[in-house]
């Protein structure tokens, strides 16, 4: 050990003296710019050089960075426009909203009729009063019969009894008392089949009352369909008939309302990306109808992501599929709040993928530098 030291204390005098040598000893008059550097000063260049190269790629491999896409998309509802379509043919009567409109559930949109659904609601509501109206004459009628049958039944029931008083006493012959009692039992059976053509009458015309009924009703709907309402609370994106005396068609659609509520932004994501992209994941949105520099950005997350891709709309082979983002909050709501955008609206999501270090990306735009080269070999 003690060697060792000697060794190192003599090691750094030779460095000390050949430091202070180097230091004193003056240079020729000749040219200088041609000489070549000390040995001290090479090594500490050196020496600098490569401490700070390690540090710079230790500090790049544990420093990381976000790496982010920029996506193309539009604000969408969360629910499709819901489609109002016309049941039966008809012709326009009245248009009772216009274009972008917004409405309620159960406003009058359009209103239409035909030539024959209320000539038939009043040929059979007429035919309903008179079959109501026969009715009640039938049976004043029949009511009346049967009272004279059961008067007429009654009496005979009496001179029946003072007829049988009579036979007692010898007055009168005995066929007679026979002759009374048929004339009795005509009459129950009279009475009886009186009473059953009243009931099988009454039930006729209730049968033919509860059909006409049946078709009142179903002209009645009939009618109520006319009046095309809008199913939910929304905007008017669509008003195919606006035209009065227009010819509709049976399963026409008539107009698209929007959903007044519950908006997202769609956006189409390429099928090569450098990281998976994942549920949850945050995302910064630019409306192009109002400029982030004036109006801030609106937070975002990705809610959902289609499992399937699909091909691009444009003329590119490049495939895509579609990723929703839940709008969150705008960044400045005293200017821009969710309620102001509308279905429709252009968007750039700024949708952060992934954490990585900075010399992949170092590492990556040399790869991507020398591609060329090694396709041209």
């Amino acid at each position: 050990m003690k060697h060792l030291i000697q060794k190192s204390h003599k090691s750094f005098q030779d460095f000390i003296a050949q430091f202070t040598s180097s230091k004193n000893k003056q240079p020729p008059t000749a040219d200088l710019a041609l000489l070549p550097p000390p040995a001290i000063w090479s090594r500490v260049l050196i020496w600098t050089l490569g401490t700070g190269s390690l540090g710079i790629i230790t500090w790049a491999t544990f420093t990381k960075v976000e790496e982010t896409i920029v996506l193309a998309g539009e604000i969408t509802t969360e629910k499709p426009g819901v489609q109002v379509t016309a049941v039966d043919p008809g012709m326009v009567t009245g248009v009772h909203v216009q274009m972008h409109q917004r409405v309620n559930a159960g406003e009058l949109l359009i209103s239409y009729n035909d030539d024959e659904t209320d000539k038939r609601l009043e040929s059979q509501l007429r035919q309903k009063r008179e079959l109501e109206t026969q009715q009640k004459e039938n049976q004043i009628i029949l009511s009346l019969r049967r009272r004279q049958a059961e008067k007429r039944l009654t009496l005979d029931r009496d001179l029946l009894h003072r007829l049988e008083k009579l036979v007692a006493v010898g007055a009168i012959e005995e066929t007679q008392i026979l002759e009374k009692k048929a004339e009795i039992d005509e009459l129950e059976i009279s009475l009886e089949s009186l009473e059953s053509e009243q009931n099988r009458t009454q039930a006729q015309s209730n049968q033919k009352i509860l059909e006409i009924k049946q078709i009142i009703r179903e002209l009645e709907a009939k009618k109520e369909r006319f009046e095309v309402k809008s199913p939910i609370a929304g905007f008017v994106q669509e008003l195919r008939h606006q035209t009065i005396g227009e010819r509709i068609k049976a399963s026409d659609t008539i107009s698209v309302v929007v959903p007044v509520q519950g908006i997202k932004a769609i956006v189409r994501v390429p099928s090569k990306l450098s990281a998976p992209l994942e549920l949850n994941t945050p995302a910064d949105i630019d409306i192009d109808a109002f400029p982030s520099s004036d109006y801030g950005s609106v937070r975002a997350v990705v809610s959902s992501i289609s499992p399937t891709t699909r091909q691009s709309t444009n003329q590119s082979s490049e495939k895509a599929y579609e990723a929703d983002l839940k709008l969150m909050s705008p960044d400045n709501p005293k200017k821009l709040s969710l309620d102001d955008l509308r279905p429709g609206m252009a968007i750039t999501a700024k949708v952060r993928l992934r954490e990585k270090p900075i010399i992949s990306t170092v590492f990556n735009f040399l790869d991507g530098l020398f591609e060329p080269i090694n396709e041209q070999r």
